[in-house]
Order: C-alpha cells, then structure tokens, then sequence
C-alpha cells in the first residue's frame, strides 16, 4: 500500500507551498461510510490524489481527485452490488459557515475549525458525496408491479386543471 502523505495537514500551510498528495486509505479506516456500504474487506482502498494551492481570492483551495469502487445494498433486491466512485471537485477549506458562504459556487465547502485538516476525513467527505442515496442496481430486474403501475399511469388521461377555464372563456365568447 502506498503511504505518501500525511494523516494531518495545516491547509494554509501547505496551500502556501502548493502541496500535493497522494496515496491510498483503506475504507475500513473511514468511520463514516460505517452503515452506508457494506463492510469492506481489508484490501479494499480508496485512492486518491489531492492538490492545494490558494486560488485567486486568497482562499484555500484542495483540488480533489478519488477513486474507489464500495458494495452497496440494492434498495429494489437487497442483494449488494458494486458502485464505482471516480470524482474530482474543488474543496474550499474554510473555518466558518461564513466563509463557506463566501465561496465560489463551484467549490465544495469544508468548514475546518482546527487548526490541522486529517486527510482522511477531505476523501472521506468526498465518497459520502458520491453515494447515491438510494442505491439501485443498476442491472437488477424492475419488479412487475413497477412496469405495470408505469403502464397504468400511461394510459390514464392527462389531468388539465385549466381546461375548465377554456371552457368557460369560450361560452362567455359565444355569447
């Protein structure tokens, strides 16, 4: 297993320098997919590749790139199924919901009120947004009752709440 980061950063530190990352995590070791995926095997990683610069307006940014693939339980078979995670985003590493208002709309906020931000917890963050949140096979059979409610909504007429209005301005027209 590849370890070429640290398990803790100073972001403005390390965004002054324009530090990059870059490693694997085991997925057992991020407490917070506990329950959402089902349990990992101990050679199961997520990779990742992380980048911190300040962007033009001073803020500290993590430009973020993982790669992973989590079991997931199907909600329509109950049986679980291989979702695969591959994202990159923007991270804007903030200390206040107030500078997380004050990102651009295209970053991700991070409210870090420490002083040291575990990289751990940036992937983890990222996977967690990843994750559908109801997970379907996408290859699993739709059940019957499914198609057949689908046909019957179909072939029930289109509900016109105005059509009565039409109605009404073309008799008074009439007149």
């Amino acid at each position: 297993m590849s370890r070429n980061y640290p398990d803790r950063v100073r972001p403005g530190k390390v965004a002054a320098a324009k530090k990059r990352f870059s490693g694997e995590i085991p997925l057992a070791s991020l407490d917070r997919l506990e329950g959402l995926i089902v349990t990992p095997k101990p050679d199961d990683v997520v990779r990742f590749d992380v980048s911190f610069a300040h962007d033009g307006q001073g803020h500290v940014v993590a430009d973020l790139s993982v790669e992973t693939a989590v079991s997931l339980v199907c909600q329509r078979t109950l049986r679980s199924f291989v979702h695969r995670v591959q994202n990159q985003s923007r991270v804007g590493v903030v200390q206040s919901e107030a500078e997380a208002n004050e990102l651009p709309a295209d970053y991700e906020p991070l409210i870090c009120e420490g002083e040291d931000l575990p990289l751990a917890r940036l992937v983890e963050e990222e996977i967690l947004l990843a994750l559908p949140l109801v997970p379907i096979d996408p290859e699993a059979p739709e059940p019957p009752e499914m198609a057949d409610e689908r046909a019957d909504v179909d072939n029930e007429p289109t509900h016109r709440p105005f059509e009565v209005l039409a109605d009404l301005k073309k008799n008074h027209t009439d007149e």
